[in-house]
């Protein structure tokens, strides 16, 4: 079964709120993270761009979020529209306050 349908998405949202700003919790589940396990197309873009910036970085973006978007979008040729709704989402993300993340890993691992 795919972790897409073990977590919902209140999880969902507090575990890439994480992995957006907290590198020592994106290099712990980098290795396992995967699009597929998300069903927003928001949600698996921003998850690949993670992926990437890790790759390249070893970090979390952050506060760069908005501009590595930015850059994705271009090189996948992505409309203003898409760009929009993924930076409000990845914007909604941010926003939320970082709590729980030994419950976040612990239910990943699992």
């Amino acid at each position: 079964m795919s972790k897409e349908h073990l977590y919902s998405q209140h999880f969902q949202d507090h575990f890439l709120a994480h992995a957006l700003r907290d590198k020592v919790f994106l290099k712990e589940v980098s290795p396992d993270l995967e699009p597929d396990y998300f069903p927003s197309e928001h949600a698996q873009r921003i998850i690949r761009i993670l992926k990437d910036f890790h790759s390249k970085s070893g970090s979390a973006p952050g506060d760069l979020t908005n501009d590595i978007i930015d850059k994705a979008a271009t090189k996948a040729s992505l409309s203003e529209d898409t760009v929009r709704a993924i930076k409000a989402y990845a914007g909604n993300l941010l926003a939320i306050e970082l709590q729980n993340r030994a419950y976040l890993l612990s239910e990943w691992t699992n």
